[in-house]
């Protein structure tokens, strides 16, 4: 009587036993999906988030007063879809400004928390990008290292522009302004040469191509400072062409 007692609580204890398992083991791998899920959905959210080359940056703050007239940005406040090389890696579509006044890249993301965080791009690993249809790279020189200059030009001689912006008082309107400023130069043998004007640009340029590039320049009506980007572009490119002859 007691042996078949004793068997009776055996199999019962067996069978809570074997259903203990079965839970423990369903739980555990419910849990499995779950930490799956978890790290499939952070790597969603964090797209390019575990690439320290694109996210190696401080998040961006800009506070100046109300009433000051303009921005800091090259050509408009709003982020527009652009493509950068930092450390060698291309990336693309992702969104970008220029914030000329600070002279740093700026890319906003959207977060886990489906907010946007600005950062500034570390220039120590920015290479190049572009906003639009405008160029930049950084290049340094003895005299500008480490400096973003706006692009023009596909050959060895290049247009560079470096844009600035000053926060003082406008003359004309009496308030504090973003003033604006264009640098120009001529990237030519691996040196930077800058220029103003029509003449100090054809000055550049070796004596016997001068006469050439001029009649190209009056036949086309380039006036240097105000010439758009396009027109900048074709002149440059002109210049490597006929230099090289």
């Amino acid at each position: 009587m007691m042996v078949l007692k004793y068997n009776f609580i055996s199999k019962r204890l067996l069978i809570l036993l074997l259903l203990l398992v079965s839970f423990q083991t369903n739980l555990y791998s419910q849990n499995t999906d779950s930490l799956s899920y978890i790290t499939s959905k952070d790597s969603l959210d964090k797209k390019y988030g575990m690439d320290p080359s694109l996210y190696n940056g401080i998040m961006y703050q800009s506070v100046y007063p109300k009433d000051v007239r303009g921005d800091q940005y090259f050509s408009t406040p709003n982020f527009i879809k652009g493509e950068a090389t930092i450390r060698g890696v291309y990336y693309k579509n992702i969104d970008l400004n220029f914030d000329i006044y600070k002279q740093e890249l700026l890319l906003r993301f959207l977060n886990a928390g489906n907010s946007y965080n600005i950062i500034t791009i570390s220039k120590a690993w920015l290479e190049a990008f572009e906003i639009g249809n405008h160029q930049f790279k950084i290049y340094s020189f003895p005299e500008a290292p480490n400096r973003i200059y706006q692009t023009l030009g596909n050959g060895s001689i290049l247009l560079l522009y470096f844009w600035k912006k000053d926060l003082k008082v406008d003359n004309v309107a009496g308030v504090l302004s973003f003033i604006p400023q264009r640098l120009k130069y001529v990237l030519m043998n691996k040196s930077l040469k800058k220029y103003r004007n029509n003449r100090e640009f054809l000055h550049l340029f070796l004596q016997d191509k001068q006469l050439q590039i001029k009649k190209y320049m009056q036949q086309n009506r380039i006036k240097v400072n105000k010439s758009s980007d396009k027109i900048m572009e074709e002149l440059i490119n002109y210049c490597n062409k006929y230099n090289s002859m």
